[in-house]
């Protein structure tokens, strides 16, 4: 009984040495090329008025995710375009976004809005 408790106690918190923490990760070429070519295809699929693409592209911009650099103004008008689009969790986080920005900051993304839309009349699809 005493060994089966000892196995358990073992696998539970583990026993011998700890390994070290892995290094931070650094992406090699291979993998930047990838993440380049997703970030296209997602906008693409954003400038053709997908709201999920839109909401993931301005979900980039946001996080600065690699390649994009971060940037609240066209984090906000992807968000707010998905959002237009009907995409609910894109109007909840249009808030989460604000909450980052001055109120300049939202005015610039809700003119670079109309931009984008002015330029680009796909972006929002017709109410059915």
């Amino acid at each position: 009984m005493k060994i089966v408790l000892a196995i358990c106690v073992c696998l539970m918190i583990g026993c011998g040495e700890k390994s070290a923490k892995p290094k931070s990760y650094i992406p090699n070429e291979k993998d930047l090329a990838l993440s380049r070519q997703m970030a296209e295809s997602l906008e693409e699929n954003a400038e053709a008025g997908n709201k999920i693409a839109q909401f993931q592209f301005g979900g980039m911009y946001f996080f600065g995710e690699y390649p994009k650099t971060k940037d609240f103004v066209a984090a906000y008008a992807w968000t707010y375009i998905s959002a237009s689009n009907g995409w609910s969790i894109a109007e909840a986080n249009k808030s989460t976004i604000a909450g980052s920005m001055t109120p300049d900051q939202i005015a610039e993304a809700m003119a670079l809005v109309e931009e984008m839309i002015k330029k680009n009349p796909q972006l929002i699809k017709k109410k059915e």
